[in-house]
């Protein structure tokens, strides 16, 4: 074999080698670490502040939260979140995955798979165009 394909062999298992040590370090020991600390500092926090109603999991204290003095007033020094008509209760919305554009499921049903639904003539589709 010649020399510069032996050293292009050794740069290669190097690169191997290399890659395999961080991917371990970078992917599992330092997450395990940091997570280990976590527990072990600030467990309730860790485990992303969660809100249990009769027992059951229900979100997150940290998550949609008002940062209001005691009347009721915006605090100034933290960034304020969208009005939120629910006073931002998870329960009040049903968090579906559908839009006005959406068909009716009678639309999606197997029945009508394959066929297209009609598309809402209230704002046109990016590509249309005029044609001349």
């Amino acid at each position: 074999m010649s020399a510069p394909l032996l050293r292009s062999g050794r740069q290669l298992l190097a690169a191997v080698r290399a890659l395999a040590v961080f991917a371990v370090l970078c992917g599992l020991a330092y997450p395990l670490l940091v997570f280990g600390l976590a527990q072990v500092i600030a467990p309730a926090k860790a485990d992303g502040s969660l809100v249990e109603v009769d027992g059951e999991v229900v979100g997150s204290a940290l998550l949609g939260q008002p940062f209001t003095d005691a009347g009721g007033d915006p605090l100034p020094e933290y960034f304020q979140p969208r009005p939120s008509a629910s006073d931002h209760d998870p329960l009040a919305s049903p968090g579906g995955r559908t839009s006005a554009r959406t068909p009716p499921s009678s639309w999606r049903s197997s029945r009508s798979a394959g066929r297209r639904w009609p598309r809402s003539t209230s704002s046109p589709s990016p590509t249309s165009r005029p044609t001349r």
